[in-house]
């Protein structure tokens, strides 16, 4: 696992080079794209469209890493840089299901 840096802002666009920036969206409780795959150095955004809240904490339901944990109403969003190469697992604490767990390749 990695830990994200938090980087303050908002950002919007799909991946591309390092230090470019990408989305996650989450709707119909998804993580939209997953996985989604991004070169080092990526701000990745995330969006919430759902009605509900949702949170973007860093690890896995059974082992959280707390390199990041982010509560999002709708219509909020948070940036992350992933700076490391590696896979990042993230979930939403509040709600189980295959939709809720996603992962970030940092290539």
């Amino acid at each position: 696992m990695l830990a994200g840096a938090l980087l303050l802002g908002s950002c919007a666009g799909e991946s591309g080079d390092a230090g470019g920036t990408a989305e996650v969206v989450i709707r119909s409780f998804r993580f939209q794209p997953d996985p989604l795959v991004v070169p080092a150095g990526t701000a990745v955004t995330f969006i919430n469209e759902d009605a509900t809240v949702h949170t973007v904490t860093a690890g896995t339901r059974d082992a959280p890493t707390g390199a990041f944990d982010h509560e999002l109403a709708q219509g909020e969003s948070v940036t992350i840089t992933f700076a490391e190469a590696g896979d990042v697992d993230y979930f939403c604490t509040l709600h189980a299901g295959p939709g809720m767990e996603a992962t970030i390749v940092v290539e």
